[in-house]
């Protein structure tokens, strides 16, 4: 049995450190109803929660969330966001980097986007009055401003996100492929590809995953759509550590192109509802359906970090979507 999960017992053959305390087992229903999958994942069909052992995080070396970095071109549709980006520094105490784009080479008009500390004290985490400097020792969140000219402002988030490599990029689309900060960003796609980084991106229609008011984050609901390539094991093991160590309510539903990729996916999810019809306007029903708080869209690797997003399955979910999308690298 695994010390780390109690009476519980994982896939011995997908335990990615075949920890001696694992049998070896396949599926197994027991009387309390939980279902050890072959991912190493417990999933609880009284609650439809899905459980990460703490070894099977460990073993993929995942980490708490240390950097934060936000593309932002300073509009109010970048608003929520920012908020999103600040709420989750505050919770895990960690470094962000909010970083202006421009193609035009102008002076960033800071004043005209929210500002970090008017918002930490309009939460209740901060003193009025308080002073920049106040911020890291107060809360344990150290904010830098960078501004990033050119006319190729994709390229230089790309140079910034290889020489500082967060663990989180967060950044907002405004829905015109023309103005996504991404356009053109053959290189930043390169880069983050490289970088292997998981992306927080808040489409035109997305509501705020932090209350504007309270900082509070809603990060319980998740929506996640897979198949069996890319592979979900990895992306379901880093989607509980960036979001939450405690359960969430993960909510899978199944692309299938296949009878033999419908049995793969089964066998990791065995309660995934099946999507019919085109993938894009299925999944955006099953948004609806089940209101999610995010949509987490594990992507392959060989496709770049966001699957190449120019007209890709994330982009055309992320224009519509209600919530923000978590892309994750497999």
């Amino acid at each position: 049995m695994c010390g780390s999960s109690g009476s519980r017992r994982t896939c011995w053959t997908c335990c990615p450190r075949r920890m001696r305390c694992c049998r070896p087992a396949t599926r197994r229903r027991r009387q309390s109803a939980i279902l050890f999958t072959g991912c190493g994942a417990i999933y609880d069909r009284a609650d439809k929660r899905c459980h990460m052992p703490r070894h099977f995080l460990e073993g993929h070396g995942l980490q708490m969330i240390r950097r934060i970095s936000l593309a932002t071109d300073l509009s109010q549709e970048g608003a929520p966001a920012f908020r999103a980006a600040l709420a989750l520094a505050v919770a895990c105490k960690s470094r962000l980097d909010i970083l202006h784009v421009s193609s035009r080479g102008e002076q960033p008009a800071w004043e005209n986007f929210p500002q970090v500390r008017s918002t930490l004290e309009a939460w209740g985490l901060l003193p009025p009055g308080s002073r920049q400097e106040d911020v890291e020792p107060l809360l344990g969140v150290g904010i830098t401003k960078v501004t990033i000219h050119g006319r190729d402002p994709a390229s230089g988030i790309a140079d910034f996100v290889a020489k500082h490599t967060p663990d989180l990029l967060v950044a907002a689309s405004h829905g015109r492929a023309e103005t996504g900060w991404w356009s053109g960003g053959s290189v930043a796609m390169e880069a983050m590809r490289l970088a292997d980084l998981p992306s927080l991106l808040f489409g035109p229609l997305a509501r705020d995953m932090a209350d504007p008011a309270t900082g509070a984050l809603a990060l319980r609901s998740v929506l996640m759509p897979v198949t069996d390539t890319p592979p979900p094991r990895a992306a379901l093991g880093r989607l509980h550590l960036l979001l939450d160590p405690r359960p969430l309510d993960l909510h899978p539903v199944h692309v299938a192109a296949s009878a033999r990729t419908e049995d793969e996916v089964r066998a990791v999810f065995p309660e995934a509802a099946r999507l019919e019809g085109e993938v894009v306007p299925a999944l955006l029903q099953a948004a609806d359906r089940v209101a999610p708080d995010l949509i987490a869209m594990p992507t392959a690797r060989h496709k770049g970090l966001l699957g190449a997003l120019r007209g890709s399955t994330t982009e055309k979910v992320l224009r519509a979507a209600p919530c923000a999308v978590l892309a994750l690298p497999s």
